[in-house]
């Protein structure tokens, strides 16, 4: 996978973040509410750019995806998607088989995983760029044919649970849009005798119709992928800040009410990468054969998390109210609140069995050598991926500094299971801004991407439920069971 993307005047360059589940993983599911939050500094990187129509890549869009599992670089030609009827919208389960044959037939050495990081690419082609091709082919049959199209993650895994795949429709459909949007004025303005190919661009967030017309097109990315996604990942990354959301359990088609949190900038995280695989169905599929079999405690366990979430929200809109009075008095009692509702969220998720030694690890080394600074859970379906630090709001800069040198150290130095685990900390603010148009100078083509190869040991069998649980975490999942029973009463 050699060379750089190929940038000119013509080329647009957009990002998203990723995100993660702050409160609430597996208990929406079941109706309740949950709050997922940006990762502003874990981002994906998209460059759409046109090239020379005598370059090797005339005709094509060259997609170049280099931190994936298995890279990706592949010539797409232009005709695949122009030559095509628009697709449905929302696409359906036969449009992405469509989608497949198509890719298979334009090169047939193609893999099943290319195949499915192409598709929404071909997608979004197809629905975003088809009518500007065509024209431009059409009134200007000399003008470049090939593009090149360029996936970078900065910081941010793949496959680690942390919205890699939505932050990638969100900043794909972005670039493509910038670059529709600038065709159609470069367009106009020949047709208005201006020969100027220089369109100016707007940097930063886009407009609000941009910013829905962007977040309806990395849901149809992740339909393609995923086939029943919530929605969440795409309007998070979308949007920034926080989102708490409910999935409306009796309704067919799965319905979710979204409200935006703003969350105060001191909010910083460190997420913990352990780089063990899991199965997000394995693991639905756990807590569900488990909430049949036990359903009265069970339901009292997943409603105490969304009562988890609930307070957040509440946390997180008092302080916001809160426009006068002693501000480091605040950031204590809101800190101590807010660590709180992390740990005990954590021991109620360890009690419906979806932790992993790697992950107990991590919230053990912090409530022993942190506690003071901060609190650990896991973050998304458990049984590996990553685990978050929130860290108290209030510190100060040096001593978050330090705190997260020494939780780096600790994890991968001298506190460091047998056998040991791949620990890797990456550096976020919770919230932060969504979407962005950027020069296309500050796309990091030399950006690096944690590493996702499998370690040593892989996770463990799901069915480990209340076993591995520790004293702290009974008395705390007693705690809000009771608690939970109590508010039902009054």
């Amino acid at each position: 996978m050699a060379g750089t993307p190929l940038i000119n005047s013509r080329s647009v360059c957009a990002s998203a973040p990723g995100k993660a589940i702050l409160f609430g993983e597996h208990a929406v599911v079941y109706g309740e509410p949950a709050v997922a939050a940006a990762l502003d500094d874990l981002r994906i990187f998209v460059l759409f750019t046109p090239t020379s129509h005598n370059s090797t890549h005339a005709s094509v869009i060259r997609v170049v995806m280099p931190d994936l599992p298995t890279p990706v670089d592949f010539a797409l030609p232009v005709s695949l998607f122009t030559s095509m009827e628009s697709t449905n919208t929302p696409p359906t389960p036969d449009d992405a088989t469509v989608l497949a044959q198509l890719l298979h037939t334009a090169d047939p050495t193609l893999d099943d995983f290319s195949v499915q990081a192409l598709t929404p690419v071909l997608y979004l082609c197809n629905q975003i760029l088809l009518k500007p091709l065509r024209f431009r082919s059409e009134s200007n049959p000399s003008a470049d044919g090939g593009y090149e199209l360029w996936v970078r993650s900065q910081d941010l895994p793949v496959g680690a649970g942390l919205g890699s795949s939505a932050a990638f429709g969100v900043a794909c459909a972005a670039a493509l849009i910038q670059y529709r949007q600038n065709l159609t004025a470069t367009h106009a303005g020949t047709a208005a005798g201006t020969t100027s190919t220089n369109t100016p661009i707007q940097y930063g967030p886009p407009d609000s119709a941009t910013l829905s017309e962007i977040d309806r097109y990395a849901y149809y990315s992740e339909i393609l992928l995923h086939g029943t996604p919530s929605g969440i990942d795409n309007a998070v990354s979308a949007h920034g800040g926080a989102i708490i959301f409910t999935k409306d359990v009796a309704s067919t088609n799965g319905t979710v009410k979204m409200e935006h949190l703003t969350p105060s900038d001191d909010l910083t995280l460190s997420l913990v990468y352990t780089h063990v695989p899991r199965s997000t169905k394995t693991l639905v599929a756990g807590v569900r054969h488990f909430y049949q079999r036990h359903v009265g405690f069970v339901t009292l366990i997943l409603e105490a998390m969304g009562a988890i979430a609930r307070d957040f929200e509440q946390a997180i809109r008092d302080r916001t109210n809160a426009h006068h009075g002693d501000h480091a008095s605040d950031s204590h009692d809101f800190g101590e609140r807010v660590l709180t509702m992390v740990r005990t969220n954590q021991y109620l998720l360890q009690a419906v069995g979806v932790s992993h030694p790697s992950l107990d690890h991590v919230c053990a080394v912090v409530h022993e050598h942190f506690r003071d600074y901060g609190a650990a859970k896991l973050t998304g379906a458990g049984g590996g991926g990553c685990a978050f630090v929130l860290w108290k709001p209030g510190l100060a800069a040096d001593v978050l500094a330090t705190q997260r040198q020494r939780l780096q150290y600790a994890l991968t130095t001298t506190l460091t299971p047998s056998p040991p685990y791949r620990y890797q900390c990456l550096a976020s603010v919770v919230g932060g801004e969504g979407v962005l148009f950027l020069p296309a100078g500050d796309f990091p083509w030399d950006a690096t991407t944690p590493s996702s190869a499998t370690p040593s040991r892989s996770a463990t069998n799901v069915g480990r439920l209340v076993s591995a649980l520790t004293v702290s975490a009974l008395v705390a999942t007693t705690w809000m069971v009771w608690r939970s029973i109590g508010t039902k009463a009054r």
